[in-house]
């Protein structure tokens, strides 16, 4: 592995739950996943954007930004708010964005997700979009991560998972207040099920 063991410390759920985020991304965005990985969304039709709803570890923190931002970006940032890994000087040892996995999808409907993108041994991503429209996705990962499309174990959770990304990793709004990520699944437990925030 190219995680250290702090690296895979992090990347280990040490709580019942694991984070459960939902986030709109639009053609030429991308979703940071900590810095070892990311989810670019490639193309989609007319301006309808997708929900891509993250499956991760509760150490690990994300970030939302246009697709030719994300490297400079993760490289400047891993270590720091990017985390993992814990070490900024790893980045280049550990090469998250070596291989694009590229996937040609077509959405469920916004009730469902329509398939999950598995990152082996830290994450995934569910994927929710309008009914038949086709959109496209690559999956970017270190060298040897084999990405894989799965049916959604979850496919609901976009439904009641939605936040309000803050603009930096780690923040995020929850029923009006800025909150830490650690923090959404006591706010999230005061809304009842089916709720959006």
């Amino acid at each position: 592995s190219k995680l250290t063991l702090e690296d895979l410390k992090m990347v280990v759920p040490k709580r019942k739950h694991s984070y459960r985020m939902t986030f709109p991304l639009a053609a030429g965005s991308s979703m940071l996943l900590g810095a070892l990985g990311r989810v670019d969304v490639v193309e989609t039709e007319g301006r309808t954007p997708v929900e891509i709803t993250v499956f991760a570890p509760a150490n690990m923190t994300f970030h939302r930004c246009r697709t030719e931002k994300a490297e400079e970006f993760a490289r400047r940032k891993a270590g720091d708010v990017l985390v993992p890994p814990v070490d900024p000087k790893r980045f280049d040892v550990v090469q998250p964005f070596h291989t694009a996995h590229r996937f040609e999808l077509e959405g469920t409907g916004w009730k469902e997700a329509c398939v999950d993108v598995v990152f082996p041994g830290y994450c995934w991503v569910a994927i929710t979009a309008a009914k038949e429209s086709r959109f496209v996705v690559e999956a970017v990962t270190p060298e040897g991560v084999e990405v894989m499309l799965r049916e959604p174990l979850l496919p609901y959770e976009a439904r009641w998972t939605g936040v309000k990304y803050y603009g930096r990793p780690g923040w995020y709004m929850a029923n009006g207040s800025k909150t830490k990520g650690y923090s959404l699944g006591k706010a999230r437990a005061k809304f009842s099920r089916g709720q959006r925030w």
